[in-house]
């Protein structure tokens, strides 16, 4: 149930976003959109390719700048573990399938 309502909830905040960032960008400095990993619920959609991962991420990036958002938030520790190399933290079980 929370994560059928953390899917709602993403999908109406970034159509509510993308439908005024264009008229808005003109006047405000701060145009923003947030991406969650937690549940692969906006990236990434493909597990264990690095390649598909970076082309599904570039398409968001592209999506979200014709739109006009030219800030974007990254969630990058979705479950304690890390979207990225660390010596503290686990690699991320939603890149490669497996945590650590």
């Amino acid at each position: 149930m929370r994560k059928i309502l953390s899917l709602f909830l993403s999908i109406a905040i970034i159509l509510t976003t993308g439908i005024n960032a264009k008229i808005d960008a003109a006047s405000n400095g701060v145009q923003a959109a947030w991406l969650t990993t937690a549940w692969s619920l906006d990236w990434p959609k493909t597990k264990n390719n690095s390649t598909a991962q970076k082309k599904e991420l570039i398409e968001i990036l592209d999506t979200l700048k014709d739109t006009g958002i030219n800030t974007v938030m990254f969630q990058v520790r979705p479950y304690g573990d890390a979207m990225y190399k660390s010596s503290i933290n686990p690699w991320s079980k939603e890149l490669t399938g497996t945590q650590g």
